[in-house]
């Protein structure tokens, strides 16, 4: 389609040409439903990461009461909740290059 003239004509990019070619619709790969089902799974991870930050409303790290509000201002919780949730959005992306590409 729009991206085989990037790649050489190799053997090992032949099975990524042939996806191309013949798109998603006509292969049903285990691995395009595995991409799925993996971006359902950070999709719904990155939502709930981002609810739990402390902003000014204090999200909903407030809803789960003084044990976790307690924990938050915690400078290494916050570190932590930050690199997960920067974690799951290049995951994410990855993801989502991967299946517009693939589509």
């Amino acid at each position: 389609m729009r991206l085989l003239f990037l790649l050489p004509s190799t053997s090992k990019s032949a099975t990524l040409r042939n996806i191309l070619k013949k798109g998603v619709h006509e292969m049903n790969s285990w691995y395009i439903i595995a991409l799925y089902v993996i971006h359902t799974i950070v999709s719904l991870a990155l939502i709930f990461f981002i609810l739990l930050h402390s902003g000014r409303g204090g999200g909903l790290s407030e809803a789960f009461g003084s044990v976790v509000s307690s924990f938050a201002s915690s400078g290494i919780v916050e570190k932590n909740l930050n690199r997960i949730t920067i974690a799951l959005s290049i995951v994410f992306g990855i993801t989502t290059l991967v299946l517009v590409i693939l589509l």
